[in-house]
């Protein structure tokens, strides 16, 4: 056995001598063929058309401090390479798409006060807030004004239930979420006693409770 054994190994080992100086060569070759054709400068991108008529004024109102700063952060980061790409490629209808953005805390009061400043200056939509506590209030805010508001990520009903017609939910209902959840638990994972941990936030609380009943 011993003999074949070896015979295996010094095979495979020429063999990744072999590979190994095969790559090592057409290395060689393309950093000669590289070297040897002169440099050019990559061409500029085309400039943008100038833009036409009045932007396009689009509200973020986030936690951008506070307990929830990572998400919010992450939204509103998100948001702005969306408008960077759209101004880019010469805006909305050759518009400037312009993003106006407010810090809510996450707090109710704030929330409003946010909402509010966003559209005393014009904006089309307002997108957020993030949590229960501050979408329900500033929602209310963009329905009276008639201004379009997109809710990224709060599950609960709310605003979605009181007929606001121009109010979108970006994110499944919580109802789907628990559901989801306690399918996982009981029917994957086959588990006959569970403990649920929440920071006891709405969010949380309704998410939990629902979890229970599912």
């Amino acid at each position: 056995q011993a003999p074949a054994v070896q015979t295996v190994v010094v095979t495979v080992k020429e063999t990744v001598v072999s590979e190994v100086t095969q790559v090592v060569e057409t290395v060689k070759e393309v950093s000669v063929e590289a070297s040897s054709t002169p440099w050019q400068a990559a061409e500029e991108p085309a400039a943008a058309a100038p833009f036409i008529g009045e932007p396009i004024r689009i509200g973020v109102q986030l936690p951008l401090s506070g307990s929830y700063a990572t998400e919010g952060l992450a939204i509103k980061q998100a948001v702005e390479v969306m408008v960077d790409q759209a101004n880019s490629r010469g805006g909305i209808d050759g518009r400037e798409v312009i993003l106006l953005v407010e810090n809510d805390l996450g707090d109710p009061a704030m929330a409003t006060q946010a909402a509010e400043r966003l559209v005393g200056q014009g904006v089309t939509a307002v997108i957020g807030s993030y949590n229960a506590a501050t979408t329900d209030p500033a929602s209310y805010s963009c329905n009276r004004a008639g201004v379009i508001n997109l809710i990224p990520s709060c599950a609960l009903p709310l605003a979605m239930d009181k007929g606001f017609h121009q109010t979108f939910r970006l994110c499944f209902r919580e109802e789907r979420t628990s559901q989801a959840t306690a399918d996982f638990v009981t029917e994957v994972l086959d588990a006959q006693r569970i403990a649920i941990l929440h920071d006891g936030s709405p969010d949380a609380t309704n998410l939990a409770e629902r979890v229970q009943q599912d």
